[in-house]
Order: C-alpha cells, then sequence, then structure tokens
C-alpha cells in the first residue's frame, strides 16, 4: 500500500502561485493552503477592530493594516496574512519579488478566532510569531 506524498513547495514556487492566484494562501514549512473563507460575523469584527484601532491611532506612530498585508517571518520562512497588523512607525519589507512585499515589522498580530482556524492561531501561527523580535502584542 502506498502512502500519500503531501507536495512541498519553495518559497519561489509558492510566490509565483500566490502572485497569479485569485484567492489568497498561507505558506509554512513548505505547505500552501488558501485562507478560509470567512464568515459575515468574522468580517464585522475585523472591520470593527481596524475602524476603532484607527481612530485610536490617528495622532500616534502606529498604522493599522487589513489582511491584505502580507507578513513574512524569515526565521520560519512563512507567509500568513493576519487579519489585523499594526505596524510602529514605517514598515520595512522583505521584497519576495518585484511586485510582491511583505512587512517584517509588526507591533501588534490580531487574529480572530473561528472553530476552523483557532487551532492554527493558538498554536502553529503563535509559535512562529514569538519569534519576531518586535512584536508586542498578539491577541
Amino acid at each position: 500500500m502506498e502512502t500519500a506524498v503531501e507536495k512541498r513547495y519553495t518559497l519561489e514556487e509558492y510566490l509565483k502561485m500566490e502572485y497569479h492566484a485569485k484567492t489568497r494562501h498561507y505558506f509554512y514549512n513548505g505547505k500552501v493552503a488558501p485562507m478560509p473563507y470567512t464568515s459575515d460575523s468574522h468580517g464585522s469584527i475585523v472591520a470593527n477592530l481596524i475602524g476603532e484601532l484607527h481612530t485610536q491611532f490617528k495622532k500616534t506612530p502606529f498604522r493599522v493594516y487589513p489582511s491584505d498585508r502580507m507578513l513574512y517571518v524569515p526565521e520560519c520562512r512563512l507567509n500568513y496574512y493576519p487579519d489585523v497588523m499594526v505596524v510602529k512607525g514605517e514598515p520595512v519589507f522583505h521584497r519576495h519579488t518585484k511586485k510582491m512585499q511583505a512587512t517584517l515589522n509588526p507591533y501588534a498580530l490580531i487574529e480572530v478566532l473561528s472553530d476552523s482556524t483557532e487551532e492554527d492561531d493558538r498554536i502553529d501561527k503563535w509559535q512562529c510569531y514569538r519569534k519576531i523580535s518586535g512584536l508586542q502584542q498578539y491577541f
């Protein structure tokens, strides 16, 4: 009986696929997985968080970004799209390609938990996010 082998991708293969993809994907340890669709309540929570944080940080050095901002953690070779990312000062980027870049310096990351992503958010992502030297908060 043969065992199915899970396809592993290089970072370069992932970036090429991601650039041309109609939907976004996570990249972790050579694995590529589509980002799950979000519920209406998830979207509302994220929108409310972004709105409130933007208001609170209006005259501060903090910038608030939605989930379309790619995060790259070099120590893990991980690319994710956190629900909310806060950067203090100017964002620092890792340029993957001429047209793709990812943020390297989040100050805070927020993931809105759902039944389908809770384990990934609490365990897998946290194991990597904790290696970000400037990260002060993970919610």
